[in-house]
């Protein structure tokens, strides 16, 4: 026969075993969020080969025309031209091998207004070409600044 103390510690330990069993389970239909993979800046991303487009927006009042903004990384060994083209024309910046540089580039046309995507097609004599939709911003807050530069900024 079972002492009253022996039954409860019983009924205590069967109680935390289920606790932990029915705790310990949360996570199984939770992904871990660092196994999603997104992206973490405003604008899209686009890989041409060894030549990677991050946070590729366009910076518009939307009264028509607006700044093309973007980081670009070449991993190659060689110097890649990198052109973006929009319904406003297009332009081409070249970026060393093994280097990054933040282009901002004026474009004579954006149909877009803030908050619309606009059609771009970035590309590169190796890598092809990759049409892109970019998010049109407002010119406020961080990207207030954003205006076409004459030579691109080197980040390494």
């Amino acid at each position: 026969m079972t002492s009253p103390q022996t039954s409860r510690a019983r009924r205590t330990i069967a109680a935390a075993v289920l606790a932990a069993a029915a705790l310990g389970g949360c996570g199984v239909n939770s992904p871990v969020q660092t196994d999603v993979q997104y992206v973490a800046g405003d604008g899209r991303p686009a890989n041409l080969g060894d030549v990677q487009v991050r946070n590729l927006l366009i910076v518009s009042d939307g009264k028509g025309t607006g700044t093309i903004s973007a980081g670009v990384a070449n991993n190659g060994t060689r110097d890649e031209k990198v052109t973006f083209t929009a319904e406003g024309g297009s332009v081409t910046k070249t970026v060393a091998a093994g280097k990054s540089i933040v282009v901002q580039a004026g474009l004579a046309k954006v149909t877009g207004k803030p908050g619309d995507l606009e059609k771009l097609v970035v590309s590169t004599p190796s890598g092809g070409e990759v049409p892109v939709d970019v998010p049109v911003l407002e010119p406020t807050g961080y990207y207030s600044t954003v205006t076409p530069t004459a030579t691109p900024r080197s980040s390494q």
